[in-house]
C-alpha cells in the first residue's frame, strides 16, 4: 500500500504543479504564459504567489517521495536522483520567491534553485529511460525537449514562460506516465 501511494505522488506532485500555474495563469489579468516565467507567479507580493507557491511546495515534497518508488520500482537510481533534486530544488524556488523589484540577491539564488530543479528535471527521463523498455525512445524524447526548451528559454527570454512550460510540462507528463505505468503493473 505504501509502495502505490508513493508511487501516486508520481501523479499528485505534477499535477498540482500545472493546476497552479494553470489556475494562477488565467486568473491573472495581462499574464503572458510565453514571456512570463512560472516564478512570476510566486513573486513577492503577487496575488497569485499563495497558489503557486502551493503548487511548488505540493511539487517539491511529493515528487522526492514518487522518486523513492520510481527508483524501486524501475531500478533506476539515477532517475530517482535526479527526480529527488528536481523536488527538492523546487522546494528552494518557493522558499525564495522573486523579489518586488528584481535584481536582489534573492532572485539569484531562486535562479540557481529554478536552474538546478529544471536541469534535473530535464534529466530524469534520460535517466530512466533504460528501464522503460519500449518506452526508451519517449523518455529520451521528453529529456530533449525538455533540454532544449531550457535551453530555448535562456536564448530567447521574450519567449521564456512558453518555453518553460512546454519543457517542464514534457517530464511532468512522463512522472506521471511512468506513475500510471508503475501502478498498472501491480
Amino acid at each position: 500500500m505504501t509502495s502505490r501511494l508513493l508511487t501516486a505522488c508520481g501523479i499528485a506532485g505534477p499535477g498540482a504543479f500545472v493546476a497552479a500555474w494553470v489556475v494562477d495563469g488565467l486568473a491573472t489579468s495581462g499574464c503572458s504564459p510565453v514571456e512570463q516565467t512560472i516564478s512570476q507567479l510566486a513573486r513577492e507580493g503577487a496575488r497569485t504567489a499563495p497558489l503557486m507557491t502551493a503548487g511548488f511546495v505540493s511539487f517539491g515534497l511529493l515528487v522526492p517521495a514518487y522518486a523513492w518508488a520510481l527508483g524501486r520500482e524501475l531500478g533506476a537510481r539515477p532517475a530517482q536522483l535526479a527526480a529527488t533534486v528536481s523536488g527538492l530544488a523546487t522546494l528552494g524556488v518557493a522558499a525564495l520567491p522573486l523579489s518586488r523589484a528584481g535584481g536582489q540577491p534573492v532572485d539569484t539564488w531562486h535562479a540557481v534553485a529554478a536552474g538546478t530543479g529544471y536541469v534535473a528535471q530535464a534529466l530524469a527521463p534520460l535517466l530512466g529511460a533504460r528501464a522503460l523498455g519500449r518506452a526508451r525512445t519517449a523518455s529520451y524524447a521528453v529529456s530533449a525537449v525538455a533540454a532544449a526548451a531550457l535551453a530555448g528559454s535562456v536564448l530567447v527570454p521574450e519567449l521564456a514562460g512558453g518555453l518553460q512550460r512546454v519543457g517542464l510540462t514534457a517530464v511532468d507528463a512522463w512522472f506521471a506516465a511512468v506513475a500510471v505505468h508503475l501502478l498498472r503493473r501491480r
